[in-house]
């Protein structure tokens, strides 16, 4: 694909967003299929540029190639590059534009229940970001307020994913920043925000992750089963026949997995487990990093005993099922 480029009004940044690589920067200095781009003794490869163009649409190169091999003198170099050549054979994912930043969408990791768990680099996102999408206002905003954040925030759940996502599209157009978070732990793991960055991709705005806190890596974490493979699976169905029919094609797989499950089907869950395989090492934790956190590890049979016990059952459950008895 050619682009040809016209002078950019003064004051703005020619941004070259290389990725993931030019295909080479030939030892000759020549870009392929962009004869007279002056890289002179520079050979080969991954580097951003960003190009401050002047009133006589000449340039300057402000960063600094990564490569360790290529062998320049100084941290910046006066170049001047003639803006109405032409652009092609460059990778494909290879983009200019005229802008003075370049707007981000942020997933952002969350606490899971201990809000001393957010990471330094979630705040500062939040801090950071213009706005704040989120599965639920009020629930990001409690979590907010304990970190003295105060930020516009925008409702991004499933029920009305796509239509935010628009909303979402059209403030990075206008170069805002926007962070999102789901009500606890990963964005898009059992939780909104997959259809988001599919679009939001989808429209050419960078997606960053911001890792942060998981109830499967948790589980994972603290299992102690030595399986080699885990599988991420979050909640089953609700209805006992397609539950149980996707336990059994999950044993067969012979890999741990990862399950979650509200207070009121636990019971029925570990129950489907036992009739499976009641010698099946489970791990299961309840209010993973609250105040009443409790984990409970055995064989299914084992702790279907003692929850079953339980006059009432209470808080959030995760579910480690080993790959073997």
């Amino acid at each position: 694909m050619e682009q040809r480029l016209s002078p950019p009004p003064d004051g703005y940044t020619f941004v070259f967003n290389c990725s993931p690589f030019f295909n080479t920067v030939q030892q000759t200095g020549q870009t392929p299929g962009a004869p007279g781009f002056p890289f002179g003794k520079y050979s080969a490869v991954p580097f951003f540029l960003l190009l401050k163009v002047n009133k006589k649409y000449a340039a300057t190169i402000k960063s600094i190639p990564i490569n360790s091999n290529m062998n320049h003198d100084s941290g910046e170099r006066n170049v001047p590059i003639p803006i109405r050549y032409t652009i092609h054979g460059l990778a494909a994912t290879y983009k200019t534009q005229y802008t003075s930043r370049v707007a981000s969408l942020y997933m952002v990791g969350t606490p899971i229940g201990n809000l001393g768990d957010i990471t330094v680099r979630a705040l500062e996102i939040f801090k950071a970001a213009d706005y704040i999408a989120c599965e639920d206002t009020r629930h990001t905003l409690g979590l907010l307020t304990h970190f003295e954040i105060r930020k516009p925030l925008i409702s991004c759940r499933s029920q009305n994913e796509a239509e935010a996502a628009r909303k979402i599209i059209g403030l990075l157009a206008e170069g805002k920043d926007v962070a999102y978070a789901s009500d606890a732990g990963t964005p898009a793991l059992s939780d909104p925000g997959a259809m988001l960055v599919k679009l939001v991709r989808e429209a050419g705005y960078p997606v960053v992750p911001i890792p942060g806190a998981s109830a499967f890596a948790v589980m994972v974490s603290i299992a102690g089963t030595g399986d080699s493979s885990v599988l991420f699976e979050g909640f089953l169905s609700p209805k006992q026949g397609r539950r149980k029919r996707r336990l059994q094609e999950l044993f067969g797989m012979q890999t741990g997995f990862v399950l979650y499950e509200s207070p009121f089907r636990i019971i029925k869950l570990l129950q489907d487990i036992a009739d499976i395989d009641s010698k099946r090492q489970v791990v299961v934790g309840r209010e993973l990093t609250k105040l009443h956190e409790e984990i409970l590890s055995g064989s299914a049979s084992d702790i279907l005993h003692t929850l079953q016990e339980r006059q009432s059952i209470k808080g959030e459950f995760s579910v480690f099922v080993s790959g073997r008895s």
